[in-house]
């Protein structure tokens, strides 16, 4: 039943029937809201992407400073999500992972890869830096990757599976 057809049924009904009615829809709408999936404290839209920000553990620090880089503190990533995405359920992830030598970062691939996941039903990821690598290297990168992957475990456990 669409909307409209809701508000029609609503100004047909009189008296106490329209106000359980409308306590009935609020509940409904209330409740929808309460189960709304969010990252990193950001809503997350079935079909939409998100970038976000998530903190960096020391152990993921020391691969990412190998080499003499910068010791980073905080991660970044676009995550894309397919159309009728529930966090309840377990999802493909199609990491995107860029090559070292072509400088371009994680995230600036990612567009190439956005439409066929999520028309497969996959979410995406990349992850990047939030500052500058002296030294762009594959632990550069997985360490951000291992973070970034780290953050969406805390926050969704059924994640892992």
């Amino acid at each position: 039943m669409a909307l409209a057809d809701l508000f029609r049924l609503l100004l047909c009904v009189r008296g106490s029937v329209r106000i359980a009615f409308i306590v009935a829809l609020i509940w409904c709408v209330s409740s929808h809201a309460a189960e709304t999936a969010t990252l990193a404290g950001r809503i997350v839209r079935p079909g939409g992407t998100l970038e976000i920000q998530f903190p960096i553990d020391k152990a993921f620090q020391d691969v990412a400073a190998e080499g003499g880089n910068p010791r980073p503190t905080q991660g970044r990533a676009l995550v894309s999500f397919p159309k009728g995405f529930d966090p309840a359920r377990a999802w493909p992830i199609l990491v995107v992972l860029a090559t070292a030598d072509a400088g371009r970062t994680n995230i600036e691939d990612a567009p190439f890869y956005q439409a066929p996941a999520i028309a497969e039903g996959w979410l995406l990821l990349a992850s990047d830096a939030t500052i500058t690598t002296r030294l762009d290297s594959t632990s550069w990168r997985l360490a951000h990757l291992a973070a970034a992957l780290q953050a969406l475990r805390k926050e969704w456990p059924q994640s892992a599976h």
